[in-house]
C-alpha cells in the first residue's frame, strides 16, 4: 500500500525564527526584495499550495513576521529559543504537528522563510515520490549534485524531527532515512538558493521567477 492522498492532506512546516544574523541590523524576512518583503515572496509561492495545514515557528519577538504569516493562513508556534538554532525550530513545529495532525497525512514539507522561487511543481515532484513507494521515508530535491529545500518528511519522521536540537537542521533525520531516502533531480537552482546577506539579496535581484525576470 502506498503512502498516498493527495497533496491536500500534506501539512506545510515553515521555519520563520530565524534570527538573520548574517543580514546586520535588520529584519532580513521583512527586507524588501523585488518590491516586498523577501518572506512575502516565500508566502506567495506557499499560497499556491492546496495543503490543509500550514504551520509556520517564529521567535516570541516576531510581531510583524506573525501578522504577515498569519494573513496569508498560516498557524504560528512560537520557538522560545530560536537562539538555540534550526534544530530547536523543527522540533517546536514537529512537535505541535504531532499533537494536531491526522494520523493519515502523508508527510509534511519542511520549507525555509528565505526561499521566494520554489514553485507548485516542485512541491507536486516531491509529493509523488512519496505517494508512489510506501517505503519512503524523506524525499529531497537535487540540483547540480546538491541536496536542497524544501524536504518532504513522511509523517512517520514526526517523532524523529520533534528530538532535534542545535543548528544542523534535519539532516540526521535525512541520514537516518538510510534506503527510505529517494533524491528528485530538479531542473533549476531555485532548490539551492536562500538568501542572507544584503550581497545575496543584491545578487539575487534579477534572477528569474518562472521564467520572468
Amino acid at each position: 500500500m502506498s503512502q498516498g492522498g493527495g497533496l491536500e492532506r500534506c501539512a506545510v512546516l515553515l521555519l520563520a525564527a530565524g534570527l538573520s544574523r548574517r543580514f546586520g541590523e535588520d529584519d532580513k524576512l521583512l527586507a524588501s526584495w523585488r518590491g516586498k518583503p523577501l518572506l512575502a515572496w516565500t508566502l506567495a509561492r506557499l499560497a499556491e499550495l492546496p495543503c490543509n495545514t500550514k504551520v509556520a515557528v517564529v521567535g516570541p519577538a516576531d510581531t510583524a513576521r506573525v501578522a504577515l504569516l498569519e494573513s496569508t493562513g498560516f498557524h504560528c508556534v512560537v520557538n522560545l529559543t530560536p537562539e538555540a538554532g534550526m534544530g530547536s525550530s523543527i522540533a517546536c513545529g514537529a512537535a505541535f504537528l504531532q499533537h494536531t495532525l491526522p494520523g493519515d497525512t502523508p508527510g509534511l514539507f519542511l520549507c525555509l522563510a528565505d526561499m521566494p522561487r520554489v514553485s507548485l511543481a516542485l512541491f507536486e515532484r516531491l509529493h509523488a515520490s512519496l505517494a508512489g513507494d510506501p517505503l519512503t521515508r524523506v524525499v529531497v530535491p537535487v540540483h547540480a549534485g546538491r541536496r536542497g529545500h524544501p524536504v518532504l518528511f513522511a509523517h512517520a519522521c514526526l517523532p524523529e524531527l520533534a528530538l532535534l536540537a542545535g543548528d544542523t537542521g534535519a539532516r540526521s533525520v535525512v541520514h537516518a532515512a538510510g534506503e527510505g531516502l529517494r533524491e528528485v533531480p530538479w531542473e533549476d537552482d531555485s532548490v539551492l538558493l536562500d538568501l542572507d546577506t544584503p550581497a545575496d539579496f543584491a545578487r539575487a535581484s534579477e534572477l528569474a521567477i518562472d521564467g520572468k525576470p
